[in-house]
């Protein structure tokens, strides 16, 4: 068992953060040999951890909690979309889209970006990950609305009906699946099969968080626990969430839940490195700019590839990543693809500081 600080946790769950993206980008190398081990649990972590911070003041201010949610999921990825879309010609001609499944952008499709925004969708194929944040948006809405229905039904055994809730809204989305796929507004048929899925693994991370102190961590859990993740690979246990590709529930939510305790104990041993840790809480941190850059960011280590192999250059159009001749190339696609958006959010950092100062002291200037 362990009995950390709130500032502590709150750093473990920014070093889960960072274990995660570091996942998702070493997932996305497609040939690596831990792509089907992360697939298991690796968007699990940051549901998870969703529902470990989820607070119950929202329900009765459901309006903030929504902008919160728009200010910090649909606002970057419209952000994104917009420079992303406005550079889609000049990322064409520079090879990085393949002109047999991309083309140059008309006024139209400007104008169908801009209307895909609106339904925080983006079209950009270097911006693929991000359909994650909609996701996010939309479980964590219907998270909320479950605890306000629970905590209406009885405050004091909330967490027991809202799991129970879950638990029917599952297996009824489940048993209609078929009938469910049938519906032609692709949104709906996401909300009542992946996104109501899905809200069972924000109520395992609230549960957590209720008795979090119970946890034994130690190296007998993580090995448990990482020899069940292995035992679930080697079974070929297989999940694309984005895909909508799912094993049976059970087996969902199981690998779910082991990939995310494994995550969790491992975050709380890193912690206790202090130079390892600060820059997993940055990593973590900046979780959601990796999201987004990382496949932009692959098409460096794709240039060096081209340069060292001597291959054309469409070949810097393959996605998400050139097919490598000895395997080893993921690594510095998955260093990279962290690498860079970090170095990308630190310039930024900066500027904004320069600016800052300069404003304040143009402020001071026109006072006196």
């Amino acid at each position: 068992m362990t009995t950390i600080d709130q500032r502590e946790n709150s750093h473990v769950f920014s070093i889960m953060k960072g274990l995660g993206i570091i996942f998702v980008v070493a997932g996305h190398t497609a040939y690596s040999p831990v792509h089907n081990f992360v697939y298991l649990f690796h968007l699990a972590v940051f549901y998870f951890v969703a529902g470990y911070f989820f607070k119950d003041k929202y329900i009765d201010d459901k309006l903030l909690f929504l902008w919160k949610k728009i200010k910090s999921l649909w606002f970057p990825l419209i952000g994104y979309g917009i420079v992303f879309m406005l550079l889609h010609n000049l990322f064409f001609r520079a090879h990085f889209y393949n002109p047999q499944t991309c083309h140059l952008y008309t006024r139209q499709d400007y104008l169908d970006c801009l209307k895909n925004f609106c339904t925080c969708v983006t079209t950009e194929q270097l911006l693929g990950a991000l359909w994650f944040l909609r996701s996010l948006f939309i479980v964590s809405f219907l998270f909320m609305i479950g605890v306000w229905i629970s905590k209406r039904l009885s405050d004091r055994y909330s967490d027991i009906i809202l799991g129970g809730g879950i638990l029917f809204a599952v297996v009824l989305c489940s048993v209609f699946d078929a009938e469910i796929q049938q519906i032609n507004i692709p949104i709906i048929r996401r909300i009542l099969s992946n996104e109501c899925y899905l809200t069972a693994v924000l109520y395992m991370g609230r549960m957590f968080r209720k008795y979090q102190r119970y946890m034994p961590v130690n190296i007998w859990s993580i090995a448990i626990l990482l020899m069940l993740l292995l035992f679930l690979q080697y079974k070929n246990v297989t999940v694309a969430i984005a895909s909508s590709i799912f094993p049976p529930l059970p087996v969902f939510y199981f690998a779910s839940a082991v990939g995310c305790l494994f995550t969790y104990i491992l975050a709380v041993y890193i912690h206790k490195l202090p130079t390892l840790s600060r820059i997993m809480i940055y990593v973590g941190n900046a979780s959601l700019t990796i999201m987004a850059l990382h496949f932009l960011a692959f098409k460096v280590v794709g240039l060096l590839q081209i340069l060292i192999y001597g291959y054309s250059i469409d070949y810097l159009s393959a996605f998400p990543a050139i097919s490598d001749r000895i395997n080893i190339w993921w690594i510095p696609y998955v260093f990279c693809g962290v690498a860079l958006p970090l170095l990308y959010t630190s310039v930024k950092q900066m500027l904004v500081l320069q600016f800052g100062r300069l404003y304040n002291q143009l402020i001071l200037k026109f006072k006196l």
